[in-house]
């Protein structure tokens, strides 16, 4: 693969700051699950995909800026690379606009819920969008030729063998695939696999005794506009709090 500096400098950049640290986020909000904090479970849900997504603009050398936090428009401008034929299903789709609309709520600024099946559809919807997050559209010289690798690399990411078996599928050199391959007595390790159909060492037919972390919450000043008229003298919300506040 021949790759000039600069590509080198961004390439590299979305391995580290981006895709190692959305692993770390992901495994953090399973672990975050596990203790029924839905708010904080949310937050690095959304982080973690955030910086998934950001990566795979990096690895085929978009602009990431402008972004922020917003799942759906960074979802989109993925999607806008044409030769990827990104793929997610229509239940990770909802769970990311999901999160764009609950995960957003690091001081409890507005209502939020959780789905039924949360845990599940963040390791779902991981999976799906990281088998991007690498170097797909790239050139390599075999005896003599140039081959363009593109249509082999998205072969092997669309692969039914794949999906069936979910667990096979690896990076070179991710964060997540060097954490399965721990001892098993590995906190981090324990915490990936725990109930995980998409992440391991096998393949899991089915998960027993699951229970979902079904939770709602309602901020004071949406129970009582009372007490947002003196809170906004102290605080700042939010522009889009103020006005659904204010409207009412």
């Amino acid at each position: 693969m021949t790759l000039s500096s600069e590509e080198k400098i961004v390439i590299s950049f979305a391995t580290e700051c981006f895709r190692n640290v959305a692993d770390k986020d992901y495994i953090c909000a399973r672990m975050i699950y596990r203790l029924g904090l839905m708010e904080q479970f949310q937050w690095l849900a959304m982080q973690a995909i955030e910086k998934y997504l950001k990566s795979i603009l990096l690895y085929n050398l978009r602009s990431a800026k402008g972004l922020n936090h917003d799942l759906e428009k960074a979802l989109e401008k993925v999607e806008k690379i044409d030769y990827l034929e990104f793929e997610l299903s229509e239940e990770g789709r909802k769970f990311i606009t999901h999160l764009n609309q609950n995960a957003q709520n690091r001081y409890l600024e507005h209502s939020s819920h959780t789905l039924e099946d949360e845990l599940l559809l963040l390791d779902h919807t991981v999976w799906s969008i990281r088998r991007y997050c690498k170097v797909i559209n790239y050139e390599i010289n075999h005896n003599g030729r140039t081959i363009n690798m593109l249509q082999y690399e998205l072969r092997q990411i669309k692969s039914d063998y794949y999906k069936n078996n979910p667990h096979k599928f690896s990076l070179i050199g991710g964060y997540l695939e060097e954490v399965i391959k721990r001892e098993n007595s590995d906190p981090e390790r324990k915490v990936l696999i725990w109930k995980n159909f998409y992440f391991g060492s096998r393949k899991k037919q089915k998960i027993k005794n699951f229970t979902c972390q079904l939770h709602s919450v309602t901020p004071p000043h949406f129970r009582d506009i009372r007490q947002y008229e003196i809170l906004k003298r102290y605080i700042y919300f939010p522009h889009k709090i103020r006005r659904i506040l204010e409207e009412n």
